[in-house]
């Protein structure tokens, strides 16, 4: 085939293709996993891991962060933060600063009474608020996932039908949800450790 016949998926597979066969000692790779079906993700994965050289990569995709990455650049507000670690250690990392946060909150209320303190009713409003707004994130990350998993679906079909179109434009729809998918996983995350 012409690769201008190729779609995207299989365009990416040939890229890395040519890559392996060159060599080289580092690689710089702009969301690997875009446009990849799950069998091609998982060989991409699977070289990734074995390749002895530096991977310097870009990527929304926390199960491919997680399964490749030993040390993490966190670009966020305007500023770049370097982690030691893969995804999972940040995540703990992240969870653990906010538990020392809500200590040292709890901590400081416990120090100066205050009028909500006294009137318990605030309280019991403000926990089964916390609690409502937990069930709704959750319920949004359920359906961001059905999404997602629907779209792997479609891209795959797409990909086996060689439609070029298709796939980058559920690849696109794929990467948005990724991204809502992220940020819904972190409010969820302050939302469970301000209920801790």
């Amino acid at each position: 085939k012409h690769i201008a016949d190729l779609s995207g998926g299989e365009r990416s597979r040939v890229a890395l293709a040519q890559l392996t066969l060159q060599s080289p000692n580092l690689l710089l790779l702009d969301e690997p996993t875009n446009h990849l079906d799950i069998a091609a993700r998982e060989a991409l994965e699977s070289v990734l891991q074995e390749f002895t050289g530096s991977i310097l990569f870009v990527s929304h995709d926390r199960y491919f962060v997680d399964a490749l990455a030993d040390k993490l650049w966190i670009v966020e507000h305007g500023t770049v933060s370097q982690f030691d670690g893969g995804y999972s250690d940040y995540v703990a990392h992240l969870e653990a600063e906010e538990v020392r946060k809500k200590r040292a909150v709890a901590a400081a209320k416990e120090t100066s009474p205050s009028a909500d303190r006294r009137d318990g009713t605030h309280d019991g409003r403000e926990a089964r608020s916390r609690e409502k707004r937990l069930v709704t994130i959750e319920r949004e990350i359920a359906d961001l996932e059905a999404r997602k998993e629907t779209l792997t679906c479609e891209i795959e079909a797409a990909s086996r039908q060689q439609d070029a179109g298709a796939v980058t434009r559920l690849g696109q729809a794929y990467s948005e949800v990724e991204e809502q998918l992220l940020t819904k996983y972190d409010v969820w995350a302050a939302a469970a450790a301000a209920e801790a």
